[in-house]
């Protein structure tokens, strides 16, 4: 699978949507909203390389930033080494990462930092019998108690939203740094209250000894749709949007490393 993505914008969302339902086969509608939920945005996945090529050719005429790549390149964030505790040394990051041994990572591996947030929505449906009694049948029998049964179904549902850091590297798989998986022993001194600014002073901390290791954090705002995790036997139901933000940190990292102007370093 072929994957192209619109990384910037060159002109008015308007004015390109044009061009995609034209080139895409998209209502006018369709395209349009595909560009107004922002960039980065994927605008094609197809088997055919050709129809990519061409597309993403296109899209770098009408003056957009775009990339395409091969979806089996995408390192799924279930497969990156998951950074459980670390350390800032002079020229290295010592790093514990789940399952493996210390590693120690130097600064200057550091290809680029994406800020995202993972959401994982749990929904459960249960179905609740309640007897109901039914007062008209009583004034129709004299008196006699009926009732019936009713059967009513109740959905709850519940949304965690987690920040991560994807560590991509010059000479290794990425990093996942958890906000809520980390622990933060390793700022010493600079230890704060909570784990989200803990997970931020890290990041403040990652960047000022990478500071060439450009820096996005758009997926942080963008809304990424989810897709099917599991089903239990009791009807819980599992989404994440993990997969989807997967890609799109992928394209935001072959973005930064092949510009020396990086429009995203500050993003926020």
């Amino acid at each position: 699978m072929y994957v192209v993505a619109l990384v910037r914008l060159g002109s008015a969302p308007a004015d390109e949507a044009k061009h995609l339902s034209r080139e895409l086969g998209l209502a006018p509608y369709e395209a349009t909203q595909l560009l107004l939920r922002g960039t980065p945005t994927i605008t094609l996945r197809t088997n055919d390389r050709r129809e990519a090529e061409l597309h993403l050719a296109n899209l770098s005429r009408r003056g957009h930033e775009a990339v395409g790549f091969d979806a089996s390149a995408v390192v799924p964030s279930s497969e990156m080494g998951e950074v459980r505790t670390f350390a800032f040394r002079p020229d290295a990051l010592a790093v514990e990462v789940r399952g493996r041994a210390e590693m120690s990572i130097p600064y200057e591996d550091f290809l680029c930092f994406v800020r995202a947030v993972h959401r994982v929505t749990e929904r459960h449906t249960e179905v609740k019998a309640e007897r109901v009694i039914d007062f008209r049948k009583i004034a129709l029998t004299g008196g006699l108690m009926m009732s019936k049964t009713l059967e009513k179904e109740q959905t709850t549902r519940v949304e965690e939203r987690e920040h991560v850091l994807y560590v991509f590297r010059r000479t290794a798989q990425p990093l996942l740094l958890g906000a809520q998986r980390a622990k933060y022993t390793g700022l010493g001194e600079e230890l704060r209250p909570t784990q989200l600014a803990n997970f931020e002073r890290t990041i403040e901390l990652l960047r000022s000894h990478a500071p060439f290791a450009p820096y996005d954090a758009r997926l942080v705002t963008l809304r990424t749709p989810q897709s099917h995790l599991s089903v239990s036997a009791r009807g819980q139901e599992t989404v994440s949007s993990a997969g989807g933000v997967d890609v799109l940190a992928h394209v935001v990292a072959m973005a930064l490393s092949r510009s020396g102007e990086n429009p995203y370093r500050d993003a926020r």
